[in-house]
């Protein structure tokens, strides 16, 4: 069943709706942005990504400690803490020619819940 006005189609017993919003449709699925949930998936997606998660536990860290401690390249650890940042899970602030990440403040609740 689909009504093109609104843009609202049937899926069994649960409603989505798509609109559009540039060149993706954000969509919803039952009060769940996909999307959003998209970005968690491919957060963790990599173990290398969980292995920055964690260190990020502890304190705030830049690129280059990292880096250092993941033993990654720094293109590769910045790629990585960028799709963290996208899904929400880190937050960066700027310092001169340094860039700082720390957990955002949902994801630190969900990290000291885990009994990390």
């Amino acid at each position: 069943m689909r009504c093109q006005s609104k843009r609202w189609f049937k899926c069994g017993k649960d409603l989505a709706m798509r609109r559009p919003t540039g060149n993706r449709h954000f969509v919803v699925y039952r009060n769940i942005n996909l999307w959003a949930l998209f970005a968690l998936t491919k957060a963790w997606a990599d173990p290398n990504r969980g292995r920055m998660f964690l260190a990020l536990q502890r304190s705030e860290l830049c690129v280059c400690q990292t880096t250092e401690l993941i033993g990654l390249a720094s293109a590769t650890v910045s790629k990585h803490l960028s799709l963290l940042q996208r899904a929400g899970l880190v937050q960066s602030r700027k310092a001169e020619r340094w860039v700082y990440y720390r957990l955002s403040d949902k994801s630190a609740a969900v990290g000291h819940a885990g009994g990390a």
